[in-house]
């Protein structure tokens, strides 16, 4: 580090990339911590360190790290998290992937974008896959994200019962 630039300068700079950073330091004074806190490293770990110090975090922020998933819209491919992903229908050819910040057309089959998804997400009926930490209300034979209504099928409901419940 230089006089004129310091690891939360560097911080800033990777949060405005959205890369994921650690702070190695030989800063423990309380000040320090809580102005690194606020650019919410993945971890801060303060020297002299062993090791496994590195490896544990590391290890933990791989465990944590959330793949995102490429969706080929109108503009060009977006990548996106599935915690973005409220639920996806399908319509001929194309998903219809909706979030709460739009809504995107992606050229795939139903089955094969499923694969990419966590197991947050089931099918709950032949055209629809939702994302269970999003579903607001649930009835027998639907239920409702955000102002979505969506019907659930018989045969998905006995069969994945234990997966709606919420």
């Amino acid at each position: 580090m230089s006089e004129n630039l310091t690891g939360l300068d560097i911080g800033k700079k990777l949060i405005e990339r959205q890369k994921p950073f650690v702070f190695l330091t030989a800063n423990e004074d309380l000040v320090t911590l809580k102005r690194a806190n606020r650019l919410k490293p993945k971890a801060y770990i303060v020297k002299p360190f062993k090791n496994i110090d590195i490896q544990a975090a590391l290890e933990i922020i791989f465990a944590n790290q959330k793949t995102k998933i490429k969706i080929q819209g109108q503009c060009g491919i977006k990548k996106m998290s599935p915690d973005d992903i409220m639920f996806v229908k399908t319509d001929r050819n194309y998903l219809e992937i909706r979030t709460e910040y739009g809504v995107f057309r992606h050229r795939s089959a139903l089955v094969d974008f499923m694969k990419l998804l966590p197991d947050s997400f089931i099918q709950v009926n032949r055209f629809c896959v939702v994302n269970t930490e999003r579903i607001n209300e649930r009835t027998a034979s639907q239920l409702k994200i955000n102002d979505t209504i969506i019907s659930i099928s018989l045969y998905l409901e006995i069969s994945k019962s234990a997966m709606l419940i919420f």
